[in-house]
């Protein structure tokens, strides 16, 4: 009787200790079929919007702001996230500063209308702001209707198609603002629209 205790209590010991090992065995089990991480909103980012986003080395940096004003009509650019524009292969949606240059580009937020801005310090040349329609882009149909372009031309200042960014702006940081002379490079008769901007990027 006393054997038959004896026996029955140790296997109850054995297929306890079974029983046990069983369990964490399938925790282990579960833990490392399921997934390790699932993605964040930051990966997906990161997925989305690679080192060529903005197509010329530099990195865009998150979102920035572009304001353009020409004549009575002020454009608000979108510059996150990077859109690809065709025929013409160009991507908008960057903002970032390069050796002291700011650079940026971006879009309407209906696409109709696309921006590229180069702004250097005060005292160095290679400013430009550029305007365009950009519904040709998306659809490659027709001519652009509007090219508005501001950059010091080999001109004189009198000559209707002369355009410019003016010297006098301010530029701190990732950030810029200043005046300048628009003209419509697609019309027949180009003239001097005065205009200004102000571009702010992410630090």
């Amino acid at each position: 009787m006393n054997r038959q205790l004896t026996i029955s209590a140790f296997l109850l010991i054995v297929l306890s200790l079974l029983f046990a090992g069983a369990i964490a065995c399938g925790g282990d089990d579960d833990d490392e079929g399921g997934p390790a991480f699932p993605q964040s909103d930051d990966n997906a980012k990161d997925d989305n919007g690679g080192d060529d986003s903005d197509g010329d080395g530099g990195s865009s940096g998150g979102a920035g702001t572009i304001e353009v004003t020409i004549g009575s009509q002020t454009y608000e650019f979108i510059t996150e996230p990077p859109m690809l524009f065709e025929p013409n292969g160009n991507t908008y949606g960057s903002c970032f500063v390069v050796f002291g240059t700011l650079k940026a580009s971006g879009y309407t937020a209906d696409g109709s209308v696309v921006a590229s801005i180069q702004i250097t310090e005060p005292g160095v040349t290679g400013s430009w702001i550029t305007v365009s329609d950009g519904d040709r882009f998306l659809d490659g149909d027709g001519d652009a209707t509007f090219l508005w372009d501001a950059n010091k031309a080999t001109r004189d200042a009198d000559d209707p198609r002369y355009s410019e960014v003016a010297d006098e702006r301010e530029v701190s940081g990732s950030a810029a603002s200043g005046k300048a002379t628009f003209i419509n490079a697609v019309a027949e008769t180009p003239e001097q629209v005065p205009g200004s901007y102000r571009v702010s990027c992410p630090e």
